[in-house]
């Protein structure tokens, strides 16, 4: 076999090996709806009918009968803030899901007077078995609060703010962990604190929830998790289209490789794209032998 073809051979198979193991080796990353395991949202996903996004473009088509759900660990582009904006201000409803992120950012864009402590919130006494697993049981009559006695929060943080609805909050046990030494200091804020909260901008709804733990695989069903999320979604009737923001969220480099793999597909899936490949991948194939054979040698004789 010639260098040239056994070299192309080792090169298109391993890029195939590596392509392979990579789009079938499972999504480990923190609130991906692929990802079965425990921090994923895999869970709400299949039971709700779920679709993630990475455009704001076709939110704006949906405004009206549309809920996104967002966890921001990335900080948006001014024009994905200004989408964001426009969607909920012509009627959408935007659950903003934020405990460390950078949800500050979006409510300072919507103008809203609230923010995300970005503290971390212990109970001692009202917990789920450990300071860092609060249960909200302070909760307002609201239809997201229907059938809800406690909500289950996993490593959770407060909303603070005027002009908010205050639906759910901690116990007065609890308090901000500043110095994250996991004690009660005298200097530390006490409770009780805000953790879900609701307020109009526009012609829609925005709701803030300090824990997007309480979604995840192994916390939806802890509490009654699940049932603030059915009432939610049912907020804006049983046609509701749920959608959820994943190009906001944290990459791995196993993620972002899984991605470039789908947007080749979605890519190579088109007529144009997959015709040129092919053409592209037979003539170098078969170029070195058409070299080989060269053409007829016409030679001047005197």
């Amino acid at each position: 076999m010639p260098l040239w073809r056994f070299i192309t051979l080792v090169v298109l198979g391993t890029g195939t090996a590596i392509s392979l193991a990579t789009w079938f080796f499972p999504t480990l990353d923190d609130f991906r709806t692929e990802n079965e395991f425990w921090n994923g949202l895999q869970d709400i996903k299949l039971q709700y009918g779920i679709n993630p996004i990475h455009s704001f473009d076709e939110l704006l088509e949906n405004s009206n009968n549309s809920l996104l759900i967002m966890i921001p660990e990335i900080e948006p582009t001014t024009e994905e803030l200004n989408q964001l904006n426009a969607y909920v201000e012509n009627g959408g409803m935007l659950l903003l899901a934020n405990d460390y992120g950078t949800g500050n950012i979006i409510l300072q864009h919507m103008d809203v007077l609230a923010q995300f402590s970005n503290k971390p919130l212990l109970d001692p006494l009202i917990n789920a078995g450990d300071p860092r697993l609060p249960l909200a049981t302070d909760l307002l009559a609201s239809p997201l609060t229907k059938g809800v006695k406690s909500l289950s929060l996993n490593h959770a943080t407060t909303i603070e703010g005027d002009g908010l609805t205050k639906i759910a909050r901690s116990s007065s046990f609890s308090f901000l962990d500043i110095d994250n030494d996991t004690f009660a200091d005298d200097d530390e804020p006490r409770g009780p604190f805000t953790i879900l909260a609701q307020t109009r901008v526009g012609g829609g709804e925005l709701i803030l929830l300090a824990d997007p733990s309480l979604l995840i695989n192994a916390m939806v069903e802890s509490g009654d998790n699940i049932v603030f999320f059915d009432n939610l979604t049912r907020m804006l009737g049983e046609e509701t289209l749920i959608y959820i923001d994943e190009m906001h969220l944290s990459n791995s480099t196993t993620q972002k490789s899984k991605q470039l793999l789908f947007n080749l597909r979605a890519m190579l899936s088109q007529p144009l794209p997959i015709t040129l490949l092919i053409t592209i991948l037979t003539i170098s194939l078969l170029y070195p032998t058409w070299r080989k054979k060269g053409a007829p040698v016409w030679t001047k004789t005197p």
